[in-house]
């Protein structure tokens, strides 16, 4: 299997946990193209943009160039929605000064890309390394002197707030999924007194480009973290319908399951699971009359170092699987029927087929 085939499958799992029940293993894989198509260009429109400013067109521009008038800044909250710098880079450009929180290796990756636009810009836009309490404190400083700052809700940052030791993970229904993205926006907007603003990006056919700004959503009115929670689904709204609005255009597709919350596997009794072992020992026995099946809409594999994971797109979950379970879920992918083993063979198989079949990520069918 070749790199681009499995990042399909894996994007078929990851549309499929959010639009199963509205669209067709056909549609899905169609919007999975759509998807690597988009990032296509935006990885592209990344490379170019260090080269030259890309020509776009600019939504609610009347209501970033009013927040240059402001005493008090922003919390600029992105997703990685087509090119989502460019929102954060045109705000800079309109002499509004801003600071982008990002991971150190971000920004050291980013520094080497859009070293020449940033050096145009000068001090109006600066990158911030948030890996410390007092990144945090720097941001809320920066808030506070009339700065923009950006934070990246579906990145991968991992800082926590200084006072409450609040990873700043909100839990929360996106596209109809449960995902986790980061919360720390609503908190640097409470601790600074300042709105939210939610901005995306899109890229289309031919290259055109279109920025647009959300509306401002006021800081929640005290630090309790279900008052900030309310005002960051304000933020989230937005950005769920710019997403809805054109799917392809979210590159988080391919980070997905780094957003679903943990899950672990089902629990099940003794009993239960003797059951399955016996069950797929007997069907071993006769192997010609069995298949393997699993649905490629709700299930995929994905390898991540030495980790046999399967994606399980109905749970939003990652379970470890080993190898031997990430065999045997590939010829259940496949539509395969059991092979011929040994007696010695088919009694570790058939605990392993048990442990898929009890996790639902396989089903043991008769052949017709």
């Amino acid at each position: 299997m070749n790199a681009l085939d499995s990042w399909m499958k894996l994007l078929v799992v990851g549309l499929g946990s959010a639009y199963a029940e509205r669209r067709s293993h056909a549609q899905l894989r169609a919007m999975a193209e759509a998807v690597l198509r988009t990032q296509r260009r935006v990885e592209l429109c990344w490379r170019q943009t260090a080269d030259q400013w890309p020509a776009y067109k600019v939504f609610d521009e009347g209501m970033v160039q009013a927040l240059g008038g402001r005493k008090q800044g922003a919390v600029i909250c992105a997703m990685h929605l087509g090119p989502w710098w460019l929102p954060l880079l045109h705000v800079a450009r309109l002499g509004i000064a801003g600071t982008v929180l990002a991971t150190p290796s971000f920004v050291e990756q980013s520094a080497a890309v859009l070293d020449a636009r940033v050096g145009e810009l000068g001090d109006r836009l600066q990158w911030l390394p948030i890996d410390s309490r007092s990144s945090l404190r720097q941001a809320v400083s920066a808030l506070k002197d009339g700065r923009m700052v950006a934070v990246i809700l579906d990145s991968n940052l991992s800082w926590k707030g200084p006072a409450t030791g609040d990873p700043g993970m909100l839990a929360t229904e996106f596209l109809g999924m449960q995902v986790r993205l980061r919360s720390g926006a609503a908190w640097l907007a409470q601790k600074a007194g300042v709105p939210m603003i939610p901005v995306g990006a899109k890229i289309k056919a031919k290259g055109k480009i279109e920025l647009r700004y959300g509306p401002e959503v006021e800081p929640a009115a005290d630090s309790g973290r279900d008052s900030r929670m309310e005002a960051m689904e304000e933020v989230l709204a937005w950005l769920e319908a710019e997403v809805e609005s054109a799917p392809e255009q979210w590159g988080g597709w391919l980070r997905l399951h780094t957003l679903w919350p943990p899950a672990a596997p089902p629990e099940v009794t003794a009993e239960a699971y003797q059951d399955a072992v016996d069950r797929f020992g007997r069907a071993l026995q006769q192997p010609r009359r069995w298949r393997l099946s699993a649905d490629p809409v709700k299930v995929a594999l994905f390898q991540q170092g030495e980790l046999h994971l399967a994606v399980d797109g109905s749970r939003q979950a990652l379970l470890d699987v080993g190898f031997e379970g990430a065999k045997w879920l590939q010829k259940a992918l496949a539509n395969q029927p059991l092979p011929v083993l040994s007696a010695g063979q088919s009694q570790a198989a058939a605990e392993s087929l048990a442990r898929l079949e009890l996790a639902e990520l396989l089903v043991l069918e008769q052949q017709e």
